[in-house]
């Protein structure tokens, strides 16, 4: 059931991308519709495994849905699947591959399967076409040399349908026996009726009169049920429907030039058109002027141009069983380029010219050269041109017969624009203008508009030669304008500059900066001023802070390396002016006053450090501080003071107050704060509350014990727990402190037990120390690295029954197989589980290793490096030696001969 299940989730996946069936068990269970199944998703690329891997990616586990859920699903399946096949295709393209067999093309892919030629494989391909629906699959876009009118059948512009769910079928539609049509009745009588058109062309009504509808259009057959039903229910005419439920299968043979030629199975619903898209379409060559429907003796010829211009006409290509479709080579193909809104190739029937071509291609571009239309052909073993004027052809003076293979060309107008002229800068309208009706300057003037800030004398005229020189002309525009001096003839790219007043002005700026609300700085003309008290209104006037005496920083915008400052009053009323280049800066007058603070700490709540003032006593320095803890000293609070001395540094003094529990001053009434005075309140000597060990494991009495004095030791918490337990491991008990986050401290318990109090053996504990005293354990752990022991798998060390009090040596003897050769000795440790290590002592040329203790664990810590590699003794070379040996016994006989 479960592999029933799968293949119907791919059932649904596949075939419903236009319709949602209702499929039946028996389809699920049917190995020829499985088969289809199989063939398309192969078709696409893609395997069952890969579809619901993606699926489950995306929270969709088709193998724990119902087949209720996953048709609710179909949208996003439908998306998943169609997003998979195009990463297929992606992943084929950019591999540089191309599927040259049409039928299994990752572009081009046959989803109505071609008819068998024996009886059973006929019946076979019909049931498993009645559950499919044809999608054609969108190729990549067909290059400029492709043929107009091709692109249809590869774009998805036509979908072929399977049942009448996929498409509403026209009113055209012409019924014939295999069709299943439903009739409604939903007046006074009601009926919901399901027929399906004999072989003789009729359907039989219970208890009425068989109706024939064999060629009748739906239009047609509606009418008809109605008047034939009318005698038999009682309904209104608009309360009648008649509905294609599911339209006939036909057989059709596709032949000439088309991608996929064969046979197919379709729907009735399809028409010509349908049917060619998937096939594939015409080829390259393939026409679509003259595509031939064969119907006995019967021929009609669709005209693909004759559609696109009139859709409708579609529906009069409805096909009929055993239909022939023959696509001919196109006979005339005519290439169009230039400026026309759809520059390709075009195929042409019959008497169709230029006129015809213009309109095939959409019309003419807005730039295009009217005087002439240029074709270029072959005539005479040679390629000519001829120009012919367009207007003649469009007007029909002249009649230019189009041949295969010629190219029409439309030229764009490629000629600059140049009766113009342009003005830009301190106007309302900038821009270009026309030259003839803006021939003199003064009129280019007024419609541009000139601003008032606009400077008029000068303006300039940029005039360009023919030579790519530039003539620049200086001209007073308010002189034109007034009539008093000549107006200015335009030329064609004249182009006029206007600038505003402010390009020749220089401006310098006045600031006001500091305890304003709003600092500013802004330009003036040099020859300008303002006061202060017009300056501070512009800056929002001064905040609370403000000093009433500022600086003005003066800088002469002739001379920016010297500045002058000046000190002014703010409350000067007589207008002290502010230059151009001044800088007004207002002072904060808390700037000039001394801060100092006082600070309490010691045993109070919350120490603090506060602003000083003379109205601060100390019994408020203390509330403020939160109060005093529980440890204070109220006899003893320290006041550390300096005293400041003109000549020499402050003198630091140390004043000593009692304080009753109201925080008032007892001894030295008098005592008044003063700067910088440090208060620090004293802890009653020796107090402290409550500290706490805790001791875990084999004693008699474990748990948390309060620390009786600051020297609590190891050994009273044991007399506390009233000792260990037969099961105490008291070589091996720990001592992990938590203050400053220390960790394990090691040392030997029994060491302390024997010498109770000696601060050296007998640790001193602290609050918050853990002591664990763990369980006996005779067991032996041995580090394998070093010794001859082999590992067993899951092994990660090795473990024995403590044998006495033996050394480390004796243990790795007897259980570890002994050293390995390159293991340093010397490095043998063995680690109590309190942490204590013990190490290999040497003396002279003697080793004395550890003695080992239960649930000691013994380790080889160190290996012995390798010995360098010997090389290889050099070969004496002989002759070379002898050579030597010659050479110095001559030289030495010729020295002595010379010294005889």
């Amino acid at each position: 059931m479960r592999r029933c299940f799968n293949y119907f989730f791919l059932f649904i996946v596949l075939f419903s991308f236009q319709a949602n069936p209702v499929f039946s068990q028996d389809a699920r269970n049917n190995p020829q519709v499985m088969n289809q199944i199989r063939a398309i998703l192969s078709a696409k690329g893609l395997t069952e495994d890969e579809v619901k891997a993606r699926l489950r990616t995306r929270n969709i586990d088709v193998d724990k849905m119902s087949d209720q859920e996953i048709i609710g699903q179909r949208p996003t399946i439908e998306a998943i699947i169609n997003e998979m096949e195009q990463e297929k295709k992606q992943k084929v393209t950019g591999a540089g591959t191309a599927n040259t067999a049409p039928a299994t093309s990752t572009t081009n892919t046959v989803v109505a399967k071609p008819v068998e030629t024996n009886d059973e494989q006929v019946a076979k391909a019909k049931q498993a076409a009645e559950m499919a629906p044809i999608v054609p699959v969108k190729e990549e876009p067909k290059s400029p040399n492709s043929i107009y009118g091709h692109h249809i059948f590869k774009d998805n512009t036509l979908q072929a349908y399977r049942i009448s769910k996929d498409a509403s079928p026209p009113d055209l539609y012409i019924l014939a026996p295999g069709d299943k049509i439903n009739i409604i009745i939903f007046g006074k009588s009601q009926a919901d009726l399901q027929y399906e058109i004999n072989e003789n062309g009729y359907i039989q009504p219970a208890q009425m009169p068989k109706i024939f509808l064999s060629g009748l259009t739906l239009k047609s057959a509606r009418e008809l049920l109605v008047n034939r039903f009318s005698s038999f229910y009682v309904f209104n005419k608009d309360q009648f429907a008649l509905t294609l439920n599911t339209s006939r299968t036909l057989n059709l043979n596709i032949f000439g030039e088309v991608d996929r030629s064969g046979s197919y199975t379709t729907s009735a619903l399809n028409t010509a058109l349908n049917a060619l898209a998937v096939a594939g379409g015409p080829t390259n060559n393939g026409s679509v002027r003259k595509i031939q429907i064969m119907r006995g003796s019967v021929k009609k010829i669709l005209d693909v141009y004759a559609f696109m211009r009139n859709p409708i006409l579609q529906f009069d290509f409805y096909l009929q069983n055993n239909d022939i479709i023959y696509v001919p080579p196109a006979e005339k193909i005519v290439t169009l380029q230039g400026a026309v809104n759809r520059p390709m190739r075009y195929e042409l029937i019959d008497n169709e010219g230029i006129p015809e071509l213009i309109s095939f291609a959409g019309g003419l571009q807005s730039n295009v050269y009217t005087e002439f239309v240029q074709i270029e052909r072959f005539e005479n073993n040679a390629v000519v041109i001829k120009d012919y004027s367009l207007e003649d052809i469009l007007k029909k003076r002249i009649n230019v017969e189009l041949k295969r293979g010629d190219i029409v060309r439309f030229k764009a107008i490629n000629t600059p624009l140049s009766e113009f002229v342009s003005i830009e800068g301190s106007i309302d309208y900038a821009g270009n203008y026309e030259l003839g009706t803006t021939k003199m300057l003064s009129a280019l003037l007024k419609k541009a508009k000139l601003k008032p800030e606009a400077k008029l004398d000068p303006i300039f005229l940029i005039r360009k030669n023919l030579d790519q020189s530039v003539q620049i002309l200086s001209l007073n525009a308010e002189a034109i304008l007034a009539g008093k001096s000549a107006d200015i003839a335009l030329q064609k790219k004249d182009e006029v500059i206007i600038y505003d007043q402010a390009r020749y002005t220089d401006l310098f700026n006045i600031a006001v900066v500091g305890e304003v609300r709003n600092p500013f700085e802004r330009p003036f003309r040099y020859d300008q001023s303002i006061s202060i008290k017009e300056a501070l209104g512009l800056a929002g006037e001064l905040k609370p802070a403000a000093s009433f005496n500022a600086y003005v920083y003066r800088t002469d915008p002739f001379n920016a390396k010297k500045t002058e400052y000046i000190p002014v009053s703010l409350n000067d009323e007589a207008g002290y002016k502010l230059k151009p280049g001044d800088r007004l800066v207002v002072l904060n007058k808390d700037t000039y006053k001394r801060e100092f603070n006082v600070s309490i700490a010691g045993e109070v709540n919350n120490p603090i450090s506060i602003r000083y003032d003379s109205t601060l006593k100390i019994k408020d320095l203390i509330k403020l501080a939160g109060g005093v803890t529980l440890g204070s000293n109220l006899n003893r609070v320290d006041i550390f003071r300096l005293r400041f001395n003109k000549e020499r540094a402050p003198d630091k003094q140390v004043l000593s107050l009692t304080i009753d529990p109201e925080f008032n001053v007892i001894s030295g009434a008098q005592f008044e704060l003063q700067p910088l005075d440090y208060v620090v309140v004293r802890r009653i000597p020796e107090f402290q509350l409550q500290d706490f060990v805790t001791i875990n494991g084999e004693v008699k009495t474990p748990g948390v014990y309060s620390m009786t004095s600051k020297r609590f030791q190891f050994s009273e918490l044991i007399s506390q727990a009233e000792g260990f337990n037969q099961f105490a491991d008291i070589a091996n008990i720990s001592l992990i402190r938590y203050v400053d986050n220390s960790g394990l401290v090691v040392f030997n318990a029994a060491d302390a037990l024997d010498n109770k109090g000696n601060t050296a053996k007998d640790p001193i504990l602290l609050p918050g120390d853990l002591i664990t005293v763990p369980r006996l354990n005779n067991i032996v752990k041995i580090e394998t690295m070093g010794t001859r022991y082999i590992l067993g798998e899951n092994q990660k060390l090795l473990q024995v029954n403590y044998q006495g009090n033996y050394s480390a040596r004796w243990y790795i003897k007897n259980f570890a197989g002994g050293f390995k050769r390159d293991a340093e000795r010397s490095s043998v440790l063995v680690v109590r589980e309190n942490g204590l290590i013990k190490k290999t002592n040497r003396f002279l040329f003697f080793k004395k290793y550890p003695s080992v203790l239960y649930g000691d664990r013994i380790m080889v810590t160190a290996m012995k490096p390798p010995k360098p590699e010997r090389k290889e003794a050099k070969q004496v070379d002989w002759d070379k030696f002898m050579t030597k040996l010659l050479a110095f016994g001559s030289a030495l006989g010729l020295i002595l001969a010379a010294t005889r």
